[in-house]
């Protein structure tokens, strides 16, 4: 497994002195850099199956830039995964907010709104990632299950 070696060394704010600018949450290019490639890690980790590295690395991720999409991506579908759905609604609300045109993104909201009772909102999004890539099954399906949509040719939803 993956030792934690290190945490202790990257716990200080380097980048607080030296951005003179007004934006405060835009973190530096040497950050965002190493938020993504945490991000990259973290996904490879989740889709191996481990829950435990895959969430360490997305908070790594988001410790060097707070909104590193495809880190708050994976938190969230790690607690829809979990069946905390209202923790997933919330990192996955955020995500789409943070990357509007991330059709995976808005594709899991959906999956998390449907898992927590809420069809109409679930359809909305899965709708959103439909009109960003019509080819999304995940997402067809999805809003095919929210609306009571069925293509087997059963009409027994009422």
């Amino acid at each position: 497994g993956g030792g934690a070696r290190g945490d202790g060394a990257r716990s200080g704010g380097d980048s607080a002195g030296t951005g003179a600018g007004p934006q405060p949450r835009e973190a530096g290019s040497a950050a965002r850099t190493q938020a993504e490639e945490f991000a990259t890690r973290g996904h490879r980790e989740l889709r191996d199956g481990n829950v435990l590295g895959a969430a360490s690395f997305f908070k790594r991720a988001l410790d060097a830039d707070p909104d590193n999409a495809d880190a708050v991506i994976g938190l969230g579908e790690i607690a829809l995964g979990q069946g905390r759905t209202a923790s997933a609604v919330s990192h996955l609300k955020r995500a789409v907010r943070l990357a509007p045109g991330n059709a995976r993104a808005h594709t899991l909201l959906g999956e998390a709104l449907l898992a927590n009772g809420r069809r109409r909102a679930a359809a909305a999004a899965f709708k959103r990632a439909l009109q960003l890539d019509p080819d999304n099954a995940a997402a067809r399906n999805g809003y095919n299950e929210a609306t009571g949509a069925d293509d087997s040719g059963a009409d027994d939803s009422d």
